[in-house]
């Protein structure tokens, strides 16, 4: 999401009194109420008008105390209540918390930070407070808003980046990964990385290998592609180089796993002859993977892909229920996989 539109939706909140302020991207979430503060309040202001409560620790009272305190040389008063949701849990026996949410007086703002245990959609504060506009939802950014996102954030840091070498950038991250958690705060904090070691004011392709950690999205995709070359020892590099990152064994293989499922799945659609749009929405996966998926399914036969996903379903077997080593096992695996034969 870029910054003009999160300033917009700042701007359309300094006049509400109050504010539900929530998403997976707590990033955004935390940058959204900290614009709202300082739109409101000068630093000096801020001081005397400006209050933070846990909702995990904080009671009726401290929200009362906070909330009817009139402000001091400004125009308004900000209380922020991190965590509401479990605020509001203690609090909503009834609608007193509710009525009390609508009935807040013109010189207060009340925000709502929720940056872990969103609030139920389906409660009655939640429908009152978006019925009333009273809500603000962050969601993860799709492909074009991270790209314009990852720019200005490079450009603020005084440094430069092609498209290409930005876009390389975002895929190493791992961010769109249907199965990646990051945040923003995480990308952020590779991109400054990126940026501090880069000597020169272009960041290029050969920086951002040197530095960044590659996702293991995007080590699955390497690993699958000396596969299908049948490279062992880049199999076994890629591996170990997942070990190093400490991704637990049985994650790794559930991985390995769901690459060969989806290639196989793929192979199987294009052989009745279902059109690559068709196939994608069948799938559940992003443009990017698919794109991924497509490529590496032509290294690939049916009753290959059917022996491989065997021969994991042997392992994962041997990993459950016998006393072995996992880090043999899926290196016996690889090696059985890229066997020339």
């Amino acid at each position: 999401m870029d910054s003009l539109k999160i300033d917009g939706m700042v701007r359309e909140t300094l006049n509400k009194p109050i504010c539900y302020i929530f998403g997976e991207e707590i990033y955004l979430v935390e940058k959204a109420a900290a614009d709202i503060v300082t739109s409101l309040l000068t630093p000096q202001q801020q001081t005397i008008n400006l209050a933070y409560l846990d909702g995990k620790a904080a009671g009726m009272e401290d929200l009362e105390a906070s909330c009817e305190t009139l402000p001091f040389l400004a125009a308004k008063r900000v209380t922020v209540l991190k965590n509401p949701s479990f605020f509001i849990e203690k609090e909503s026996k009834d609608d007193k918390l509710l009525n009390y949410f609508l009935k807040l007086g013109d010189h207060q703002i009340l925000l709502l930070v929720d940056s872990e245990n969103g609030l139920k959609k389906n409660t009655r504060i939640y429908k009152q407070l978006e019925k009333r506009g009273y809500t603000m939802e962050f969601g993860k950014l799709n492909s074009n808003q991270l790209q314009s996102w990852a720019r200005q954030s490079i450009s603020s840091g005084g440094k430069d980046i092609s498209q290409s070498d930005l876009s390389y950038l975002l895929q190493l991250s791992g961010y769109l990964n249907r199965s990646n958690s990051n945040n923003l705060y995480d990308l952020e904090n590779e991109i400054n990385k990126v940026a501090a070691y880069t000597s020169s004011i272009q960041i290029s392709r050969d920086d951002i290998d040197r530095v960044m950690i590659r996702s293991l999205d995007k080590n699955i995709f390497d690993l699958l592609e000396a596969v299908g070359r049948k490279d062992t020892g880049k199999a076994l590099e890629l591996f170990y180089e997942m070990q190093m990152m400490n991704e637990p064994v049985q994650r790794l293989l559930f991985m390995i796993s769901r690459q060969f499922r989806l290639i196989l799945a793929y192979t199987s659609y294009k052989k009745k002859g279902y059109a690559a749009s068709e196939i994608q929405s069948k799938l559940q996966i992003k443009p990017y993977e698919f794109t991924r998926i497509s490529t590496q399914a032509q290294k690939f036969n049916e009753g290959y892909l059917e022996d491989i996903l065997e021969m994991i379903l042997r392992t994962d077997r041997r990993l459950k229920t016998l006393p072995v080593d996992p880090k043999l096992e899926v290196e016996m695996l690889l090696v059985s996989i890229t066997d020339k034969k």
